[in-house]
C-alpha cells in the first residue's frame, strides 16, 4: 500500500484553498500533522509544500511553520487560467 504522491497532496491542498478550507494568510498544519493526515512520509509532504512554494502559494519560515500566501486566490486563478489555455491548445 503506497501513500499519496507529492503532486497528489499538492492537488488536494490546492483544492482546499479553492474551496476556502484554507484561508489566505493562514498557517498550515506542520509536516508531521500533514504526513499523518495524508498517510504519507514527511519527505513527500515536504516535496508537496515545495511545489506550492515554487508556485508562490506558501511561504515557509524555519521554526514558525508554513503560511498560505495572502495572494493565494489570485495565484490559483492565474494557475487555472494557464491550465485552461494549455488545454485549449492541445
Amino acid at each position: 500500500l503506497r501513500g499519496p504522491t507529492a503532486s497528489e497532496i499538492q492537488a488536494d491542498l490546492l483544492q482546499a484553498i479553492r474551496e476556502g478550507r484554507l484561508a489566505p494568510g493562514a498557517q498550515l498544519p506542520n509536516e508531521r500533522q500533514l504526513a499523518q493526515a495524508y498517510g504519507a512520509s514527511r519527505q513527500t509532504v515536504r516535496d508537496a509544500l515545495l511545489l506550492l512554494r515554487e508556485a508562490g502559494l506558501v511561504r515557509r519560515k524555519v521554526g514558525s511553520g508554513t503560511w498560505l500566501s495572502e495572494d493565494a486566490p489570485r495565484i490559483i486563478e492565474r494557475l487555472d487560467a494557464e491550465v485552461d489555455v494549455r488545454a485549449a491548445h492541445e
